[in-house]
Order: C-alpha cells, then structure tokens, then sequence
C-alpha cells in the first residue's frame, strides 16, 4: 500500500495516467463520458508538468 501511495505522489504517474484515459476516452461511446475522461486526463497531464519528481535515496557514486 505503501508503494501504490508513493507512486501516486510521482508525476511520472500522473503522466501515465492522462494517457490511458486519453485511449480510453476516444472508445467511449457517449461523449459526455468523453469529456469527462479528457478533463480528467487533462488535469493529470497538468499535475505531471507543475509537480516535481520526488528524490528518491542518492545512488552510489561511478567508480573511474
């Protein structure tokens, strides 16, 4: 549960997200549920560009 949630907070997330429900959106039958999933989509395709990627543990340092 605790990953889900994390990833949640990932705008790489959000990203995924709006794409899926963009397909989805254009094989929806009704339109109202068309726009409805564009707006959605929309609104994390916003979120994935204004919110920042969380840092996550500093990798080891390359060995030269």
């Amino acid at each position: 549960m605790k990953t889900l949630l994390a990833r949640l907070q990932e705008p790489s997330t959000y990203a995924g997200l709006a794409a899926l429900l963009g397909i989805v959106g254009v094989n929806l039958p009704d339109a109202k549920f068309q726009a409805i999933t564009h707006a959605v989509a929309a609104i994390a395709g916003a979120l994935a560009i204004f919110l920042g990627e969380n840092n996550g543990p500093t990798p080891p340092p390359v060995a030269q």
